[in-house]
């Protein structure tokens, strides 16, 4: 097995060229990561497998590979994990194409909003108003409709 020094980087679209031993990592806003970094990243094998969902935004927080759903995800709430597997469940699903540098730089206002909500730097509502509407008392007991709200929950918390 080859030294990890010695082993080439994988071929990713965030990395742009060296500079002083490092590359500017456009996922992590082009923040400085050195080639062991780039090495252990998720991001480079995640967007490079069949499998992987084309609405699938990698990007780099804390040092670690992250991928949110842009399908899932809103302006004040994301649907974020670190194995971008556990993302790729819905109806939304589409393959991802080869990555190419066009694709990497089409989601950039989504991840900046994203790394903004990531950082809690987004206004939130008024704590006074109603997260969610109150269940109608019609259906209230519901088995499917208990599922449902726990799921809407679950998600959208």
């Amino acid at each position: 097995m080859p030294e990890p020094e010695l082993k080439p980087l994988p071929a990713c679209p965030y990395r742009g060229p060296e500079r002083d031993g490092s590359f500017p990592c456009e996922a992590a806003e082009g923040a400085p990561v050195t080639p062991s970094e780039c090495r252990s990243c998720s991001i480079p094998e995640g967007i490079a497998d069949k499998k992987a969902c084309l609405h699938l935004i990698p990007m780099r927080h804390e040092g670690h590979g992250l991928f949110v759903c842009h399908c899932y995800s809103t302006r004040l709430t994301l649907l974020a994990a670190r194995d971008w597997r556990r993302l790729c469940f819905c109806n939304y699903w589409f393959p991802r194409g080869p990555a190419d540098r066009e694709l990497a730089t089409r989601f950039a206002a989504a991840r900046s909003q994203y790394r903004r909500v990531l950082r809690d730097q987004v206004l939130r509502e008024p704590s006074g108003a109603p997260a969610t509407n109150p269940p109608d008392e019609k259906h209230s007991n519901n088995r499917f409709s208990r599922w449902l709200r726990w799921q809407l929950n679950w998600w959208f918390r």
